[in-house]
């Protein structure tokens, strides 16, 4: 497998906690068909609600910044494509970025390798 991982953030400073965790569940119900249909290799999403959580979820607090400020909470949501398999997108969660307003972080590795 040769896999690259899309890192996405959605700021939501000034809602409470509940909001972020809703959101988290709101993804799950969305991607749990798109990977099904093998739209993409995997994804991990979390509600950030402190700094803990960062720690807790092993996540670079920059890889969320440029989406958050470093305000928290936020979501975080790393979508896991397999480039043997084909090329990263997916027009189905082209849409879902644009309706939640989920913010592209980083690629790792970067799409130029």
């Amino acid at each position: 497998m040769n896999l690259q991982a899309w890192i996405y953030a959605l700021p939501m400073a000034g809602r409470d906690a509940d909001a972020a965790v809703a959101q988290v569940a709101a993804l799950r119900e969305a991607l749990d068909p798109m990977l099904a249909r093998g739209a993409f290799a995997g994804w991990h999403a979390a509600a950030l609600l402190s700094e803990d959580d960062l720690e807790e979820e092993d996540i670079d607090p920059e890889w969320i910044e440029p989406a958050t400020g470093g305000e928290l909470p936020a979501v975080f949501l790393n979508i896991t494509y397999d480039r043997d398999r084909g090329p990263a997108g997916d027009a189905e969660l082209d849409a879902l970025f644009a309706r939640t307003g989920l913010r592209h972080t980083l690629t790792d590795p970067p799409v130029s390798d």
